[in-house]
């Protein structure tokens, strides 16, 4: 009698096993992630390039602003060189596509410094476009990026 229920349990537990494993492959199939642009919000998936001089000129144009209003400092970007991406989707497609950029800023002190930018779709109400995300290496006086640009950087 004692084997007939070591026989009926393994029975039972080899069927449940199967079981288990068919369920999974299709729960997989079924939960599987969709890019994000496609989700419940879904947005158009058209990020400019790093070298796009609206972006260029958007960082340019808020540096200053930031300098001028909040560090009450008159320095400025006065060009850009060397323009990388240096990642694309970096996280899975589904997460929010950024495309994560390096260049080297020419500053009106006479500096070279790195400047770590990513750009990503606006998920906002409005959808205005894109987020351009910036850090300037040696600048970020209050820390907010982390150091050396590590929030922004990748």
């Amino acid at each position: 009698m004692n084997r007939r229920w070591i026989d009926t349990y393994c029975s039972l537990a080899m069927f449940f096993s199967a079981l288990l494993l068919c369920c999974a492959s299709l729960a997989e199939d079924i939960y599987s992630n969709p890019p994000s642009e496609q989700g419940a919000w879904p947005y158009d998936y058209d990020l400019p390039v790093c070298e796009d001089p609206i972006v260029l000129r958007k960082i340019i144009h808020d540096f200053e602003l930031r300098e001028r209003e909040y560090w009450n400092s008159g320095l400025f970007i006065n060009s850009f060189a060397s323009v990388l991406e240096t990642g694309h989707r970096v996280h899975g497609l589904d997460y929010t596509p950024r495309r994560y950029c390096k260049s080297i800023g020419l500053f009106s002190d006479g500096l070279e410094r790195n400047v770590f930018y990513n750009i990503s779709p606006d998920q906002s109400v409005i959808l205005s476009g894109q987020v351009i995300d910036w850090c300037i290496q040696g600048l970020d006086r209050t820390h907010v990026d982390g150091p050396e640009c590590q929030r922004v950087r990748r």
